[in-house]
């Protein structure tokens, strides 16, 4: 497999920028601790300015109530994608240490392809309905449900399978009219700083609605978790880091969504082929290198 060609820079208000301070980190090969590159290392300022991009295009622009740009602009994506996928392939083997067979499944194909699923969504959600004549303490009224979206969404994702969770995190928050502020994990920057040039290259996607940062410093998921600004966030990683998510989130009362610390485990059954179950475990147990909430690390 050919080197990975990666993208050094963040996605901040529409441009490919570095970092405030011009900061860089190694993107390392986890299998053979080579160098692959440099990413941008995204400082408290880079987050300010994040942040307040994606604020600003929640607030003034018609993002949240044009479900028609929203579905081109996720369309545009879907496609761009689809036209780098092998060099994404290249590049979450090498940084993520993934197998390349779990590429062509969890790690990227599957991700792509049911992408399409938040563009069918922002083309069909019911975000109003009307509930008809209703009773409500006592007097007749007529009710209407309004879904609306919940505005600056910050998004922290692991290493273990970065592209797929991005995708998975930012496809309805977009779908549904927020805006984004992804933070990627430091192992596996350029997983999301590609995204970001596409995003900025080959989408319509206005300036501020998607942001992306990649850094190796740890106040900044702190910084993000804990701004004024930011309305929901939502974390894929451990238990330890969940509860200090949960924390932080609530001076400013912001809705959390959090994925902790699953290991999956089996129940082998007293007539169970011991021998089966032991192959069957094993292989799953060591695949990817353990490093996934569905590997079968419990029996």
């Amino acid at each position: 497999m050919a080197a990975p060609q990666g993208e050094a820079r963040m996605l901040i208000d529409g441009k490919l920028v570095d970092a405030s301070d011009g900061a860089t980190f190694d993107n390392i090969n986890p299998a053979t601790e080579e160098v692959l590159g440099v990413a941008a290392d995204a400082t408290i300022d880079d987050v300010n300015r994040a942040v307040a991009a994606a604020r600003r295009a929640f607030d003034t622009t018609d993002w949240s109530t044009n479900r028609e740009l929203r579905a081109r602009c996720l369309e545009q994506l879907k496609a761009a994608l689809e036209e780098v996928r092998e060099e994404l392939r290249q590049v979450i083997v090498a940084e993520a240490g993934s197998p390349v067979a779990l590429t062509y499944v969890a790690q990227l194909d599957e991700p792509i392809n049911a992408f399409g699923f938040w563009i069918d969504l922002a083309k069909t959600y019911e975000f109003e309905k009307d509930l008809g004549n209703i009773v409500s303490t006592g007097l007749p009224s007529r009710g209407v449900e309004v879904r609306e979206p919940i505005g600056v969404v910050g998004a922290i994702t692991p290493f273990n399978f970065p592209l797929m969770l991005t995708l998975n995190k930012i496809g309805p928050a977009l779908a549904a009219g927020c805006t984004v502020v992804h933070k990627a994990a430091p192992q596996t920057p350029w997983s999301a700083s590609i995204l970001g040039r596409l995003i900025a290259e080959k989408t319509d996607f206005p300036p501020g609605v998607v942001n992306i940062l990649t850094s190796s410093r740890d106040e900044i998921g702190a910084a993000l978790v804990q701004h004024p600004d930011v309305d929901m966030i939502t974390f894929t990683g451990s238990t330890a880091t969940g509860r200090a998510i949960l924390e932080g989130a609530g001076n400013t009362v912001k809705r959390v969504h959090l994925e902790l610390g699953g290991k999956s485990a089996s129940i082998v059954l007293d007539d169970a082929d011991l021998g089966l179950a032991t192959g069957f475990l094993a292989s799953m147990a060591c695949a990817h290198s353990g490093q996934a909430c569905a590997r079968h690390t419990r029996a």
